[in-house]
């Protein structure tokens, strides 16, 4: 995680701002967490991915296997001791780990279709702006270009998985977060480009749309 980011990212549970806690970092921050100011809730940062879930321990109820990879994937003693206590203490649900590993695996081998160059082109048509946000970004096929319009781009995704895989190729002013796309963790902030690809399928249309549309006043959505 970007450090830059801490101006723009906001507690999933109540919309406050966040402090952080850096456990372990030198460009980036690898690994500490996101402290809300006002309802004490605790965001961990994993693998330089901030995982900003209202409710962190709903989050691995249902991805058994991937709170595992966190537990083995955490660096310092502190996080290791958080995930354990959290771990422990979580009822489990059906596993969508191997799910959301596999349509990872789809989009890094579907990043030069023709449907994704139809929308790289989209996005080099528009004018410059500020700040950027791709909703379902999974591995990151189109933050690349984004970043070239944006001063700053979040990229956000369910998907640990994913996201894990998109943060290998980032670039300097783009920050990728593990969270839900419904979830209020940018504020009141306002954007200039909005991209949201083969989310409708999975998403109510209308409260979607209605979320951009609050976001961004002046600017492009695709």
């Amino acid at each position: 995680m970007h450090e830059f980011s801490l101006r723009y990212l906001k507690c999933a549970k109540c919309g406050s701002d966040l402090l952080l806690e850096e456990l372990l970092g030198s460009s980036e921050i690898r690994e500490g967490f996101l402290n809300c100011k006002k309802c004490r809730a605790v965001y961990p940062i994993i693998s330089k991915l901030p995982i900003l879930w209202d409710d962190f321990s709903n989050y691995v109820s249902s991805r058994r296997i991937l709170g595992g990879r966190l537990y083995r994937m955490a660096m310092t003693r502190k996080m290791r001791q958080f995930l354990k206590s959290l771990l422990s203490a979580t009822s489990y649900v059906e596993d969508r780990t191997g799910i959301e590993d596999r349509w990872a695996g789809i989009y890094q081998n579907s990043k030069r279709s023709r449907f994704y160059s139809v929308i790289r082109q989209s996005i080099n048509s528009v004018r410059a702006s500020g700040l950027g946000v791709e909703y379902g970004c999974s591995v990151g096929t189109v933050i690349s270009q984004m970043s070239q319009k944006c001063d700053c781009v979040f990229g956000v995704d369910r998907s640990f998985s994913a996201l894990l895989e998109a943060k290998k190729s980032a670039q300097r002013n783009v920050e990728y977060v593990v969270a839900d796309a419904f979830s209020n963790i940018f504020g009141r902030l306002q954007f200039g480009l909005v991209v949201a690809l083969n989310v409708l399928e999975i998403m109510e249309p209308l409260v979607l749309l209605k979320k951009v549309s609050k976001q961004i006043s002046d600017g492009t959505v695709i």
